[in-house]
């Protein structure tokens, strides 16, 4: 199967963040229901920095008075990356959760402590 380029890019950044984390516990003696909490806790981070960048965007292309271009540097680009690195959070919970469950058929869908 051929890996598009757009998908080995994220998963690049999502091993990324997960080398950073090696020195921490796994996810594979994590209840399902841990990694839930976690994902939704990601998601709700990914969804503030996706508001705080949509308000920067917006403010210096669409309004009537574009702010200065530095704006764009200084704040639209952070929030940006933010954005970006909070959805490889996403992922990577969402992987967890795949990845126990995956576990779990192969051990016989214990599926909780």
């Amino acid at each position: 199967m051929k890996i598009r380029k757009e998908l080995k890019r994220f998963v690049d950044a999502m091993e990324t963040v997960l080398a950073a984390n090696d020195h921490k516990d796994g996810w594979e003696d994590m209840d399902l229901f841990e990694l839930l909490i976690c994902l939704r806790e990601e998601t709700r981070e990914l969804r503030l920095n996706l508001t705080k960048f949509d308000k920067a965007y917006m403010k210096c292309f669409i309004t009537p008075y574009p702010q200065q271009p530095k704006d764009y540097d200084q704040k639209v680009i952070p929030l940006a990356k933010a954005v970006q690195k909070e959805a490889i959070d996403v992922a990577n919970f969402a992987m967890m959760i795949w990845d126990n469950l995956r576990r779990e058929q192969i051990l016989g869908m214990k599926l909780s402590k």
